[in-house]
This record gives structure tokens, sequence and C-alpha cells, in this order.
């Protein structure tokens, strides 16, 4: 069995590309979604009030609605992120009971594994723990930071999170693992960009001068670091790397590409 276990906030379009993705290769997605942002504010159920768009998708998702915050510090950002994050993943495993040699790729929903790639690592079987390496792209699809492959996301096997005591935040900081090529695609900020600074863990970003929506406009339009980091990003005419149904459904996911990288100006033509 492979199960897709990750966090979700209030990312539509990136929850269907990862669902279009690894519906073929998934056998259960855990989806868990929390009441309360990672800031302590409290949040709508975004999947919740929007199921009927998954519809095709609902017969293999499983969804965890985090409204229990014992033990957590609603004042600290990574006690909310790291304690929502580690509910859903005990879910998973009263939900899913995974056997010892199954897969569960864990991660946030906007790291979105390459079907391929698990397909390869399942086969192959590389060991317990991978590190699938992920290009980042901010804002656009098209749009992708110049640098090294992020690290985040993680595939174990359930017999090496048992090793790890369940303990998801040592599995996602933890160093080993063999990395896997191509692994799939970091997309952060694709949308509602200032709701999602002023929500998560890294709290030190979260200014009026960041959040402004000039300052976010021109960031997106001009490819320029949001939190004003050394960061360098490009704009990608070739569209090749994406996810399959990125081609497939161009009227659903086009206005995810920037408009002034479409061959002729036609979305169509770059998909």
């Amino acid at each position: 069995m492979i199960i897709d276990c990750f966090a979700f906030f209030n990312e539509l379009d990136v929850l269907e590309i990862r669902l279009r993705e690894l519906a073929p290769v998934v056998d259960c997605f855990v989806l868990s979604e929390a009441t309360r942002t990672f800031s302590g504010k409290e949040k709508p159920l975004y999947y919740g009030e929007n199921k009927e768009r998954f519809a095709e998708f609902a017969h293999k998702i499983h969804h965890v609605v985090i409204d229990d915050y014992e033990g957590l510090d609603q004042k600290d950002t990574w006690s909310m992120d790291w304690g929502q994050k580690q509910r859903g993943v005990d879910a998973m495993l009263r939900h899913c009971r995974p056997a010892d040699d199954d897969l569960i790729l864990l991660s946030d929903c906007d790291e979105i594994p390459r079907a391929d790639a698990v397909r390869q690592f399942r086969g192959d079987w590389y060991g317990d723990m991978a590190v699938p390496l992920m290009p980042i792209f901010y804002y656009w699809l098209n749009c992708r930071q110049i640098g090294p492959f992020e690290r985040c996301a993680k595939w174990v096997t359930r017999r090496f999170l048992r090793a790890c005591r369940d303990d998801l935040r040592a599995v996602r900081t933890g160093r080993i693992g063999c990395d896997v090529t191509q692994g799939g695609w970091h997309f952060s900020y694709l949308t509602d960009v200032a709701t999602k600074i002023q929500s998560w863990a890294h709290s030190e970003y979260n200014t009026p001068a960041i959040h402004d929506p000039a300052h976010i406009e021109r960031c997106r339009q001009e490819g320029i670091d949001l939190f004003g980091r050394d960061f360098r990003y490009e704009f990608l005419d070739d569209l090749s790397y994406l996810p399959e149904c990125i081609g497939q459904y161009p009227e659903r996911f086009g206005h995810l590409i920037h408009p002034g990288f479409w061959p002729n100006g036609k979305r169509e033509a770059a998909l």
C-alpha cells in the first residue's frame, strides 16, 4: 500500500494537481486540515467546504480535521505547525494501519511527489527512507528558484516511521535517506499570498511591508524574492517539466502560469 499523508491549508488548485498526479499510484490520501492557523487564528475548513470539486477522488481521500490543540502552545507558531502535522500522522496510522513495508509519503500539500518517481522507488526499493529532490517554484508554475533542490519531503516505510517513534519532526528534519532525483515539485505561494504569510510558522516574515499588496504583486510579476532574501528566480517557457495534468486541463490550471511566458500569448500553446 502507498499512503500520501499531507497537511492542507487552502491551496485548492495545488490540491487538485496533487490528486491528479498521484491518484494512479496512491491507495489512500490522508488530508489533514486544522480549524486554526499556525498563528492561532480561526480558519475555515477549505477542503471541507469544497469537497464537491474533488468528488472523483473521494473514495481515496481520508479527511482529518484537526481541532484538538491540547498540549500545544497556540502562541508559538512552530508548536502549532509541528503539532498539527503530527496529529495528521497519528490519524493516518489509526485509519490506514499500514504494514511494515507499506510506503508513506510525508509532506505539505504544495510539495508534490512525481508519480513516476514514486513508482520507481517502490519498484527498485532503495531502502526504508527516501528524500525526493524538488525544485522550488514561487508565485507561478513557471517561476523557478535558481539553486539547489529542496529536501523537505520524505518517503518512508512504516517500519522506518516506527523506528523514529512515529515522530514526524524527527523524520522530516533527519539527514539520512537516499536522494530521489526529479522527485517532484514544490509549488509555493501560487495564490492568496498574503493569507499564507499571515498564517504560517515563520512569524518573522509576517510584517506589513511583506504582505503589502503592491509588494506582493511586484514580486509575482518580476520574479523577486518575497522576503528580501538573496534568492533568484527565473521564468521558464518550456513547460514540459510540469505535472502531466497541467497540459491535460489548461482551462483549469492555465491561470497559474505567468501570462508573459505563454508562446504567442496563448496558454494552450504553452501547454
